[in-house]
């Protein structure tokens, strides 16, 4: 994301400005990756409800709780509201300007990275809609990780060691790390860098991890 930002400011001077065009406008190349570059917010949140417009095509509503802040002066658990537009299957959607995003897409969006722009009390998506990503919709578990001080890597949904693994019913994302419920323990494993030494977890154990920076992880 800070790639994007860096290259659409860099063309700052040779962009006009965009105040009075209109969202169904043509808007000149460049403009919305300008505008994704300005906007002051950039955050990720967690979308607890979507009001969709009742003509084919308009703005929805999202209300979303903050659960990472980037760029902003917004709190981790604050919750807010931001518009994008939107449209109903069926829509003949104006040419050029706005991203619109089908309502099914919105209604069912769990997690999103989001560019904002302060709009009176609530926020209006920047770049007219092009700034709101979706994420993943379960946390990101490949990698190398730390649980219970133990370093160890495992992939999607289950630990694993190549032989042996422990399933996991549920997954939960805390201010500490991903809090993970098991369901089952099909055998021991031996944790990566820790030799000889081997882990039982019993059943409904909780184990809370974080996820190691790239540098750590190589």
């Amino acid at each position: 994301m800070q790639q994007i930002r860096a290259l659409a400011a860099a063309l700052a001077g040779a962009i006009i400005s965009v105040s009075a065009i209109p969202a169904h406008a043509a808007l000149p190349p460049g403009v919305v990756d300008y505008m994704l570059a300005e906007a002051p917010i950039d955050i990720e949140v967690k979308i607890l409800s979507v009001e969709t417009p009742d003509r084919p095509d308009g703005s929805c509503l999202l209300e979303a709780i903050v659960t990472k802040v980037y760029e902003g002066d917004l709190a981790s658990g604050q919750t807010i509201e931001f518009t994008t537009p939107c449209y109903h299957p069926g829509a003949e959607l104006p040419v050029g300007g706005a991203s619109y995003r089908q309502v099914k897409t919105l209604t069912t969006l769990q997690r999103a990275e989001v560019l904002l722009v302060p709009e009176g009390a609530i926020f209006t998506v920047a770049g007219y809609g092009a700034g709101l990503y979706e994420l993943e919709r379960s946390p990101p578990f490949f990698g190398t990780w730390e649980c219970g001080g133990h370093i160890f890597s495992f992939g999607e949904k289950l630990f694993d060691n190549g032989d042996e693994a422990i399933k996991i019913e549920e997954i939960e994302q805390t201010a500490a790390g991903y809090r993970l419920h098991l369901r089952e323990v099909m055998t021991p494993i031996e944790l990566t860098g820790i030799e000889a030494e081997t882990m039982r977890y019993a059943t409904n154990t909780e184990l809370v991890c974080t996820r190691l920076p790239v540098d750590r992880a190589q």
